[in-house]
């Protein structure tokens, strides 16, 4: 794609990109330290090369023109030729079936006749209706409806214990279509529901566009709290990637956008802040206090989706670092009616790991950082077309497999714990993480090259020409395995059980469904005590959410029983998570 852009005074052309909604990977949020967010000048005012573009981009992609966007500043006019964005990217939209739930939803609709006011019967209008509680725009065309019509249709949403928001008339018969959302920090998921029949219609997925401001949540959240317009620009963005694969998904089975009745979404606590447009400032810093945390539900309308008759419900969150996406996971295990103990990891952007049973549960966020999500890494990127996902190295030599085929163009996270794994196991790694050139195999030394000063190990003998871990990724990986190992650790302690007592492992998120576990074992990432019982369920967090969003029992439980029943345990205060995290940072599964 080939685009013209002109930037101001000091204004990066990543900052223009993201105002005129050019899509564009920034994991860094713009901090010239990741090296993605490369862009082609064609044409336009000569600026010279920073030092940072010097030391993330080759001599040859220099002359080609190649450029990051956060080091290109104004003033000046630019023609830009943009990478396309996330060619082929696979998006985890399967897990658990919601198939089994006992269709009893929140969303309802019901027709009632209308018996005209006479001298004899003079009740208001809003009486005739009985006990629906109607919105202001509602009441002001009821009138006009009452006189004109002989029956009217009627749209609640109802909790089993209370009412969550006013009811909608219509004159005309009307559908009543659920949208189960996961808004996920780097993928974003969406189902179609038909809430009379319980069927699915439909599954839509796209990259979070919210990506160009940053990898990870805190780089978004504190890029909100910069400006009101900038809260205002990230809240847009999720909100238009949800209407546009609602629309897509109701153009697919050929239903109209009217029927759409009920959004029921879940992500990680800022996400859902950022989402509705709230303050993030406050969840960042110590004591990490988020707007709010039990759920609401609001008109789609106040949100800023063109879905006239739906309402939308965010989900509840336990605190600033674990969210509703999490709950939802928590349902969609049945961890809470289980008699055993049960662990739950999701290793997607955040970490966040629960372990409990029916009798109660115990959680945390580890700050894993987006390494498994191929951010931060020189040659990372998502699960996508010409990333390598399996890797082996035996015998002198490394084989691997390639999204989509053809020629490996970057590693995503399976590919990257895999890559490590068998790096150890071959004796290029050693315990403590290094690249150590003087005990390296001699079968692979002709894969061994120096990359900013470091040694860095070739993929696919093309050096720094292609696919490579350095010694930085391999360190990015320690510390994202590290935090996850020693969350684990310190929630077995809170607990007092042991790995015998644990049943279930269950490995949640896109990561969690691709990554080889025999390679998260060999990494200390997974614990090998566990190693048998490990179970994949892929998107759980959008299975909760269809859960919820078809019973409206299962809402009531993933917003108002399980918060209750679990207890979050802060572990930036805790010595003992200190402690294990330096201890866990060797490889190794022994030291699990």
């Amino acid at each position: 794609m080939i685009r013209i852009f002109h930037a101001s005074e000091g204004v990066s052309l990543m900052e223009v990109m993201r105002r005129e909604g050019t899509a564009l990977n920034a994991p860094c949020g713009g901090n010239h330290s990741c090296g993605k967010c490369r862009v082609k000048i064609l044409a336009g005012a000569n600026i010279p090369v920073t030092e940072e573009e010097k030391r993330l981009l080759s001599e040859e992609e220099l002359k080609e023109g190649w450029r990051l966007a956060c080091s290109v500043y104004g003033p000046g006019e630019w023609t830009v030729e943009v990478p396309e964005q996330d060619k082929g990217a696979r998006v985890m939209t399967d897990g658990g079936s919601a198939d089994g739930t006992k269709l009893d939803p929140a969303s309802r609709t019901a027709c009632i006749r209308i018996e005209k006011p006479t001298l004899e019967d003079a009740r208001a209008d809003g009486e005739r209706l009985g006990q629906y509680r109607l919105s202001l725009d509602e009441m002001r065309k009821l009138p006009r409806l009452i006189r004109e019509n002989e029956r009217l249709y009627v749209y609640e949403l109802r909790r089993q214990t209370k009412d969550y928001c006013e009811s909608i008339v219509s004159a005309e018969e009307i559908g009543n279509l659920g949208v189960a959302v996961d808004v996920g920090t780097t993928t974003m998921a969406a189902y179609l529901i038909d809430l009379q029949t319980g069927e699915q219609l439909g599954c839509a997925s796209e990259m979070n566009p919210q990506r160009s401001f940053g990898g990870d949540v805190i780089s978004r959240a504190d890029y909100a709290c910069e400006s009101v317009e900038n809260q205002r620009r990230l809240q847009t963005l999720v909100v238009s990637a949800i209407e546009s694969m609602t629309r897509r998904m109701l153009k697919e089975c050929g239903r109209d956008k009217k029927d759409v009745r009920h959004i029921y979404c879940v992500g990680n606590t800022i996400m859902m802040h950022l989402l509705a447009g709230l303050e993030t400032g406050y969840i960042t810093k110590s004591p990490f206090t988020p707007v709010y945390k039990y759920g609401f539900t609001v008109r789609a309308n106040e949100m800023g989706m063109g879905l006239e008759n739906a309402h939308v419900s965010l989900g509840t969150c336990v605190a600033g670092y674990v969210g509703a996406d999490t709950l939802a996971a928590v349902l969609a295990c049945d961890m809470l009616h289980a008699h055993e103990l049960s662990l739950m990891v999701d290793i997607g952007t955040n970490g966040e790991i629960v372990l409990g049973n029916e009798k109660g549960m115990v959680c945390c966020s580890a700050a894993a950082g987006p390494a498994f999500e191929g951010a931060h890494i020189r040659c990372g990127s998502g699960a996508q077309d010409g990333a390598i996902d399996h890797v082996k190295i035996g015998n002198g030599e490394v084989t691997f497999s390639v999204l989509g085929g053809g020629e490996a163009k970057s590693i995503c996270g399976s590919g990257l714990v895999d890559a490590i794994a068998e790096m150890i196991e071959s004796g290029i790694i050693d315990e403590t993480g290094r690249i150590d050139e003087d005990f390296l195999p001699e079968e692979y030394e002709d894969r061994l090259f120096e990359f900013e000063g470091n040694p860095a190990f070739s993929l696919d003998g093309k050096n720094e020409n292609g696919v490579f871990i350095a010694q930085q990724d391999v360190r990015e990986v320690q510390l994202a395995k590290s935090a996850i190992a020693a969350g684990i650790q310190v929630l077995m302690n809170e607990m007092g059980a042991e790995f015998d007592q644990v049943g279930k492992l269950f490995l949640a998120g896109g990561f969690g469904n691709y990554i080889d576990r025999e390679s998260a074992v060999k990494i200390g990432l997974l614990p090998k005590e566990l190693a048998d019982r490990i179970i994949p369920v892929g998107n759980a967090a959008g299975t909760g959410a269809r859960r919820a969003i078809k019973n409206a029992a299962q809402w009531e439980q993933a917003d108002e029983v399980l918060p209750k029943c679990m207890r979050y345990v802060e572990l930036s205060a805790r010595a003992d998570f200190q402690e294990l995290f330096v201890e866990k940072m060797m490889f190794g599964e022994e030291e699990y």
